[in-house]
């Protein structure tokens, strides 16, 4: 079982109240080790966007001893001090979402500084070569099911072989989202993600993690 925690922007300035994690993570510590579930801290948001967020994986990992952190970010805000600090904590991994390798389509679609970002996963890089950095670490994209899948991928592995390259299928978020049209093929097995809790930013337990405003 994973947990997913914490908030779901919905309208600007919507997030949970720090008491609020500090309940749910109460809770969570009480679960039997060998049901200790995988903490992920953030829904549709970018965690490093809340000055929070070290506050509250610091309480996690000192609440939750057993507990793996599972952290995803777009790596715009990916500092040197951000990754020391996310060194400290029992990761199980740290995936960066970035979905696209070359500036123009990534300033188009991701809406960030394409330079910015990979300064970022150059410095990340170089944590992971100087073993400053231990946790295994994830650059992803959400496939199209184009050739530039194929260019990713091999950009991905040419530029960060310390990294693992991970290629995801696209989802609809419950209708709300279009999937890629050649994603619209029939699901063969149960989806892993359904025995998950997912917590949004007003407390809500959503349908699943593709549920993003628990409606």
């Amino acid at each position: 079982m994973h947990f997913l925690s914490c908030r779901l922007f919905r309208t600007k300035g919507q997030y949970n109240e720090y008491k609020s994690h500090k309940k749910i993570i109460e809770e969570i510590s009480s679960f039997p080790e060998q049901k200790m579930p995988e903490i992920v801290p953030n829904k549709v948001n970018e965690p490093l966007a809340d000055n929070r967020i070290f506050d509250i994986l610091d309480l996690i990992s000192s609440k939750i001893k057993k507990a793996k952190i599972y952290f995803v970010t777009n790596g715009t805000l990916l500092s040197e001090k951000g990754i020391d600090e996310l060194s400290k904590h029992n990761l199980s991994k740290l995936n960066v979402s970035l979905n696209f390798c070359d500036q123009g389509n990534y300033e188009k679609n991701m809406h960030l500084i394409w330079d910015k970002t990979i300064r970022n996963l150059d410095m990340l890089k170089k944590k992971v070569k100087g073993k400053a950095f231990a946790h295994p670490v994830y650059i992803s994209r959400v496939k199209d099911e184009t050739e530039y899948d194929i260019i990713f991928e091999r950009w991905a592995n040419k530029n960060y072989p310390e990294f693992t390259c991970w290629m995801k299928k696209s989802g609809d978020w419950l209708n709300s989202v279009p999937k890629w049209p050649a994603n619209n093929h029939p699901v063969s097995k149960f989806c892993g993600q359904w025995s998950n809790f997912s917590i949004t930013s007003t407390g809500d337990v959503s349908f699943c993690c593709m549920d993003a405003f628990a409606n």
